[in-house]
């Protein structure tokens, strides 16, 4: 995945800048309201959204699949505005793209999540950004 001012901090983790992130190349109405979820989920929190740094990802843990849900095959990609404080902590996780099954598992992994902060100025600060989960069964 080619990296972008808008988005990019991992594989799946986007900081959302500007213009829009892509959550998906064929789904330009979600990603724009994604996009607008998280401006102002950080306006409500004096947060920003156009460090000089993004986040770096330290600790990115894969999520459980719960049993019912691998039980009846249910597949599929949670998407989760997530809050990094200045310490690098996810302080704060909501779901904005739900998978019936999939979206308890989904916030519990995310929550464990670190960061090293953004950086404005030289200093850390909080960001939001958005975290596809993806569940799958390979067996």
């Amino acid at each position: 995945m080619a990296r972008s001012a808008a988005l990019l901090l991992a594989s799946s983790i986007w900081v959302v800048a500007s213009p829009t992130p892509r959550v998906a190349a064929d789904e330009p109405a979600k990603a724009a309201s994604h996009a607008t979820e998280a401006r102002a989920k950080a306006a409500a929190l004096g947060l920003t959204l156009d460090p000089d740094e993004p986040p770096r990802p330290v600790r990115i843990t894969r999520p459980g699949y719960p049993k019912a849900a691998r039980k009846a095959r249910i597949q599929g990609t949670v998407v989760v505005m997530i809050v990094i404080d200045a310490n690098g902590r996810v302080s704060e996780a909501e779901v904005v793209e739900s998978k019936s099954g999939l979206d308890e598992a989904a916030l519990k992994c995310v929550k464990g999540w670190r960061f090293r902060p953004a950086q404005k100025a030289g200093v850390p600060v909080g960001t939001v950004a958005m975290a596809p989960v993806s569940f799958r069964i390979t067996d």
